[in-house]
Order: C-alpha cells, then sequence, then structure tokens
C-alpha cells in the first residue's frame, strides 16, 4: 500500500524529549523557558519544547493593543536577523525585557528558525522597570498592571545567565540536529511513498545531514543556486527571506543594521552588492507584488489596501504604486477586469 506522504513541519520536529528537558532544565536552574520561533506564511510560529505555547502575562499585556503586536513581530524579524549575524547574543527586547536569542539554521530551504528565551531581567527591578515604563507609556498600557508583570519577570544573575547561555547553546546544537534529521525522514517517507523503495534508513540520515552541513558550512552551491547566491552574507539572505515572506512589516534600514550590529551605510552597501537593489526599491517592488494580489478582491478598498502593505498614507501608496507599474491601483484593477 502507498505510504502517505507527511508535510516536514518545524511544529513536529521541535517538539522532541531532548528539546523539552533541556527546557525544563532551564526551568528549574535559572527561572526561564526558551521558544523555537520561526517565520510562517501568516506570521510567526512559535514552539514550546514539551509543552503547549502560553505567553507569561508580561508579553500577553504587551500585545494587548494592535500596536503591541506589531511590534512584537518586528521585534521577532529583528531578533532573527540578530541572531543569523552574530550567533548567540543577550539583547533587550522591544518592551524593554532581556532575550537571549541564537539561530538554529540558516539553510535557505527551510526558513530561519531562532532560540529564542522568554523575558527575564538582569538589573535592578526599578531600572528595569524605567526601560519598560517608557514603551508601556508609547503603547497606552495600565502601567500600574504593566509594573506588577514586570516586578514578576525573573531576574538573572551573572552565574544564572551564565548557566542558561551554557544549556541554551546545547538546545540550539541539539535543535539543529533533530531539524536535520526530522527533515532528512520527511524526505525519505515521500520517496518511499512515490517509489515503494525502502533505502536505509540511517542512510539516507546521514547523507542528508553530510549534505546540510555541506551548504551551511562550507558555502558550497547546490544546483539551484548560483554562483552569487553561494556567497550572500547570512545577514542579507535573512533580510531578504523575511521580505519575501511579509514584506507589510515596517522595515526600516536602521532598524535592521542596528539588530545586526553594523551602520545603516555598511548595511544599505551590502544589500545592493548583493542583490543589485537598494532596500527601498526591492521592498517596493515586493509590497507591489503583495498589492496586484489584494487588487482581485474587490471587497477591499484602496486605503484599506495601502494599511494591509505597510502604507498608513493611501495618497503615498497611490504616488509609490503608480511609479513601480505606470498606473493608479484603481487603473490596475480595471485592467484586471475581463474586457
Amino acid at each position: 500500500m502507498k505510504q502517505e506522504v507527511v508535510e516536514y513541519s518545524p511544529e513536529r520536529a521541535f517538539r522532541h524529549p531532548l528539546l523539552a528537558k533541556l527546557g525544563e532544565m532551564a526551568l528549574k536552574l535559572t527561572g526561564i523557558r526558551f521558544l523555537i520561533v520561526f517565520p510562517k506564511s501568516e506570521g510567526w510560529g512559535q514552539v514550546a519544547p514539551g509543552e503547549k505555547v502560553e505567553l507569561p502575562k508580561f508579553c500577553r499585556l504587551i500585545q494587548s493593543t494592535a500596536e503591541g503586536v506589531q511590534r512584537c513581530r518586528m521585534c521577532h524579524v529583528l531578533m532573527t536577523i540578530a541572531a543569523c549575524s552574530k550567533g548567540l547574543t543577550d539583547q533587550r527586547c522591544h518592551a524593554g525585557a532581556q532575550v537571549l536569542v541564537t539561530p538554529i539554521s540558516t539553510d535557505e530551504r527551510e526558513s530561519f528558525a531562532v532560540l529564542s528565551t522568554c523575558r527575564f531581567r538582569t538589573g535592578s527591578e526599578r531600572d528595569t522597570w524605567e526601560e519598560v515604563k517608557s514603551r508601556g507609556k508609547q503603547l497606552g498600557l495600565n502601567l500600574k498592571e504593566l509594573k506588577k508583570t514586570c516586578y514578576e519577570l525573573p531576574e538573572l544573575k551573572a552565574e544564572q545567565l551564565e548557566i542558561a547561555r551554557t544549556i541554551f547553546a546545547a538546545a540550539a546544537d541539539a535543535a539543529n540536529e533533530i531539524r536535520a534529521r526530522y527533515l532528512a525522514e520527511t524526505k525519505l517517507r515521500g520517496v518511499e511513498g512515490s517509489s515503494g523503495a525502502k533505502p536505509d534508513l540511517e542512510a539516507a540520515v546521514e547523507k542528508e545531514l553530510k549534505e546540510s552541513l555541506s551548504r551551511t558550512g562550507t558555502g558550497q552551491k547546490t544546483g539551484s543556486e548560483s554562483a552569487l547566491d553561494s556567497k550572500i552574507p547570512a545577514l542579507i539572505k535573512v533580510a531578504t527571506d523575511l521580505i519575501n515572506r511579509k514584506p507589510n512589516m515596517p522595515f526600516a534600514v536602521a532598524e535592521i543594521a542596528a539588530a545586526a550590529r553594523i551602520t545603516p551605510n555598511h548595511f544599505s552597501t551590502l544589500f545592493r552588492i548583493y542583490t543589485g537593489k537598494s532596500f527601498s526599491t526591492y521592498l517596493t517592488e515586493k509590497r507591489i507584488e503583495m498589492v496586484k494580489q489584494l487588487l482581485s478582491d474587490l471587497t477591499l478598498n484602496i486605503a484599506e489596501i495601502a494599511r494591509m502593505v505597510g502604507y498608513n498614507d493611501p495618497s503615498y501608496f497611490t504616488r509609490r504604486f503608480n511609479q513601480v507599474t505606470g498606473m493608479t491601483p484603481g487603473e490596475y484593477r480595471d485592467s484586471m477586469s475581463p474586457a
């Protein structure tokens, strides 16, 4: 009987007993959990190894407003860029709390997953609260409630932070190997389901791991990569992948450059060298591609579409669309209608 082909699922791959045990160890020794965060077509996916994802009270309060949700999404983007550029790093999230973040894999076949901790603090309650309070005011949150959740964040002393880093690094290595093995097994099941062949599982997994290491470790190009693609820095690959997936996010060169710990001019130069376009041109083109798809939905007006692709000013949006296509959004929509 033909075997059913199972699609690769990050949610399945990362709910692994080993990661669950490492998560329990981190919680017991440091008071923080870790999450695996990865881009999805509809936004961002999260997996808490071994258990159902439940955001801390602090995060739930921050995300209680539409602006807070948007800022958290952008924060995930910047964390991903920082991780893929600098490796394991300790940084402050947009709400003022601390996180650890590190890349799991930069294999372009499977998006850019990162390992991130839940929020914590390393300084005094007062210092952390002053930072969080200023962010809370901007979001219009109840400061009394926000202060309570801020003080409930686990505090990591220097020794605990070092322990967390050690467990975190081990979990990232384990997650990368689990991801690679699960991906190989999924591919193997697809082969078995389509041809009936039953190759040796361990040999197939080993082969896939070696190929993955070869691509990510030595920079060798696959058959689908051009010579230029194989030399593109991870930072630019991450940035273009994220724009391709969610062009409506409020991307800014300054924020991306800051996350990658380089100057905005350096990032802009790298981006132009490896894509042949400026960052703003690339972003605009991807947004216009999204607009063209949305214009086919006649239930959406032009102002709604402008907001959906990241433009708060409908007039500016119309000018940008006209510059790229030579038509206004309304004219383009009319041209799509059957004669």
